[in-house]
């Protein structure tokens, strides 16, 4: 099928797909559902889009995909995806709503789970609370073939954590020479805190193909060199004009112009990735660092008091 028609059909087919998640008997679903963490060092990579369209790629492989915006401060999947939720995290953390009545129904095909300021409130959850909403995630488990993780710029504790508790692991990177030196850093930090973690490297941005092979390249290299690790390449994504053509109309722009050099990057990326059929814990994984987030609470505020 030609990429066009694909792209319409996505559009056509949407609601019918969504409806069909939503409704599915639980005893009905496929299995574990593969948890997919997007990363990068620095803010400003195109992290947001890339977890975007990937997660249109995969919706086109006959996938089912939810989208989890945890960018605490910076939350803007919404506005990629042209999308207007009424509610978020936010209203989940504090009882309000369950966490399947929040996802928000898009109209590019994805269903999006809209972050907020939610996260910062798990930490001063009572714990028959803290069990509603760790029963919510649970949910999660199986309803979706993949649910990918957007996570916010940096290395604080909310970020690593989901990062670690993610089955795969995708950190991005651009040529830039800062932006390389903070994925390391990224891929460092996650490796000295589980060393058997499955990371990917996806370089964005590249003005060629000999670009990409040589900034992948030079970070495989020095990641194996001193972490004695070896990361996989997931591929690269070309600058592309169509990228911010799209943005600036905020449509997806594998939709968009599912025929341009970036949108075709990201099919090839997709298939790298289903290629590898490795078995993960799942949304287990997250429900197990949400407990350890609260659980650990006491000795973090102990800490801080006798300011260590």
């Amino acid at each position: 099928m030609l990429r066009t028609d694909q792209a319409e059909n996505l559009r056509r087919l949407s609601g019918l797909k969504r409806d069909r998640m939503h409704a599915a008997d639980p005893r009905e679903r496929a299995g574990r559902t593969r948890v997919l963490a997007f990363t990068g060092g620095k803010g400003g990579v195109g992290k947001t889009s890339l977890a975007v369209n990937f997660g249109l790629s995969l919706l086109g492989r006959g996938k089912k995909v939810v989208l989890f915006d945890a960018d605490l401060g910076l939350a803007n999947a919404d506005v990629v995806l042209d999308a207007s939720p009424r509610y978020n995290l936010g209203h989940v953390v504090r009882g309000q709503k369950s966490l399947v009545e929040i996802i928000h129904k898009t109209t590019a095909g994805l269903d999006l789970i809209p972050g907020g300021s939610g996260l910062d409130e798990l930490v001063d959850l009572p714990p028959a609370r803290l069990g509603v909403f760790l029963s919510g995630l649970n949910d999660l488990e199986g309803l979706c073939d993949f649910l990918i993780i957007d996570t916010a710029a940096g290395l604080s504790r909310t970020v690593m954590g989901f990062v670690l508790a993610a089955d795969d692991i995708i950190t991005i990177t651009t040529p830039e020479p800062t932006s390389i030196t903070d994925a390391y850093a990224t891929i460092k930090y996650i490796l000295r805190r589980n060393s058997g973690a499955r990371i990917w490297l996806l370089v964005n941005r590249v003005s060629n193909l000999q670009e990409g092979k040589n900034v992948a390249n030079r970070l495989v290299t020095v990641v194996e060199r001193f972490l004695k690790t070896r990361i996989s390449v997931l591929g690269w994504v070309y600058d592309d004009s169509k990228v911010n053509l799209s943005l600036r109309r905020q449509a997806p722009f594998y939709l968009e112009h599912p025929n341009c050099p970036a949108a075709r990057a990201v099919d090839e990326a997709v298939f790298r990735l289903l290629g590898e059929k490795t078995p993960g814990r799942g949304v287990g994984g997250i429900i197990n660092w949400v407990k350890n987030l609260v659980l650990d609470q006491p000795l973090r505020r102990a800490a801080r008091y006798h300011g260590q």
